[in-house]
């Protein structure tokens, strides 16, 4: 008997073994079948330095001249509003961040406040509307609005709100926010054309890339200041500082954004929706499907760890080989047109648009790294009507978001904690 048990003994251990191993298994095990793939593709991504721009903790849309709206700082954690600032108007401009915590914030009504870190209104001019302010490296404020009169203009003010000059552009209430060169000579905004102005309020050139195309939304630029990157109805264009196209993605598609190696992001409108990436020449690297965001706008942003970022049916996370990791779908409406931003730590911050019922009256949220929940909140306006949040929110030096809020009654700016 013993010499049989001697014979088997290795084969019956060989089978507790793998009994063994099929009973461990379960649905979190990165081995298994039924677990979540967390093999992402992940390139680092760092701040590039911009010598024209402000060395402000957010100076201009977006943060900065590649869209990635990405804070080198840490956002809130707690999910307060500290204080709420009304405008005259819907917030739909992301609010910009001067370098002693001064907020610029524009609405729809027409005017752009100057906010102190208080929540106390320094000044105002007549002149904003729906795109951003940027603050250049000599403070100087320049945004896309309109006058009185109802004509479009770039306008160039000082520090104190004191105008320097503007300059007549094509498109009335376009939103295109404006940006720098490298070296702070030239301010470049699409609206209507591509237009690239010097500092001292004079043309350098503006252009289109044909006769039938109509250049809107906000130019991004690549990492060595080199080449603008801009939407049409019909393609997104790349353009060099000189006004020469180089190439275009046919199709309509998002606002872009820039990576550190060239790289470029963008929505596509398709059947199944999309989001594209091309490299600096403009060969495709590689297509995302089922990312169904909304229409032209918003565009995507870009994590530290090179995660790509976009609002529209959810909020959807790809990694940086085009891989969709996670997606966030918002409770009520389906869809958020908010620009996100992230923090230091990862963390996603941005807003929605809300059916304004008990049940569904979260309005802005923040989401750790990996999708999950950090928290959510509800913004309500004076009269306690719960309004859309589509302004795209910024991050201070001290831990903060500002955002802003729109219809149905949001004319407000919050500061969140």
């Amino acid at each position: 008997m013993s010499n049989r048990i001697s014979v088997f003994l290795p084969f019956l251990i060989f089978l507790a073994l793998i009994f063994l191993e099929l009973g461990c298994k379960h649905p979190t095990d990165p081995s298994s079948p039924n677990a979540p793939d967390t093999n992402w593709v992940t390139q680092p991504q760092v701040d590039i330095s911009w010598p024209g721009l402000a060395s402000s903790p957010w100076p201009m849309f977006l943060h900065d001249p590649q869209h990635t709206a990405r804070s080198p700082y840490r956002g809130p954690q707690l999910g307060q509003v500290e204080w709420m600032f009304t405008t005259t108007g819907l917030v739909y401009p992301s609010p910009i961040i001067d370098v002693d915590g001064t907020v610029y914030v524009g609405c729809l009504r027409g005017d752009l406040f100057a906010v102190l870190p208080n929540g106390v209104q320094e000044w105002s001019v007549y002149g904003g509307g729906v795109s951003s302010a940027m603050v250049a490296s000599d403070r100087t404020i320049y945004f896309d609005g309109n006058d009185s009169t109802g004509g479009a203009w770039l306008f160039s003010y000082d520090g104190t709100g004191h105008l320097n000059w503007k300059y007549p552009i094509d498109v009335a209430e376009g939103y295109s926010s404006v940006l720098i060169s490298k070296d702070g000579q030239t301010i470049y905004l699409a609206s209507g054309y591509l237009y690239a102005i010097r500092k001292n309020g004079t043309l350098g050139w503006k252009m289109k890339p044909d006769s039938t195309s109509t250049l809107h939304y906000s130019p991004a630029m690549s990492p060595d200041g080199t080449t603008l990157y801009v939407t049409s109805f019909t393609a997104l264009n790349a353009i060099d500082t000189s006004g020469v196209l180089k190439w275009a993605y046919r199709g309509e598609t998002s606002d872009p954004a820039v990576d550190n190696d060239g790289n470029v992001y963008f929505g596509i409108n398709t059947t199944t929706g999309g989001l594209c990436s091309v490299s600096k020449d403009g060969t495709v690297r590689w297509v995302a499907n089922d990312i169904y965001w909304s229409n032209n706008y918003p565009g995507p942003v870009i994590g530290r760890d090179g995660t790509i970022y976009i609002t529209g049916h959810a909020l959807y996370a790809v990694d940086y080989a085009g891989k969709l990791k996670w997606k966030y779908t918002m409770p009520g409406l389906s869809y958020s047109q908010c620009v996100p931003a992230t923090d230091l730590d990862g963390t996603i911050y941005f807003g929605k648009g809300t059916s304004r019922t008990p049940d569904d009256s979260l309005n802005f949220f923040a989401l750790n790294p990996n999708g999950t929940l950090k928290f959510a909140m509800c913004l309500k306006s004076p009269d306690g009507s719960i309004p859309d949040i589509d302004s795209p929110p910024s991050i201070g030096a001290d831990g903060s978001v500002y955002v802003g809020s729109d219809y149905p009654h949001g004319t407000q700016l919050y500061k969140i904690k």
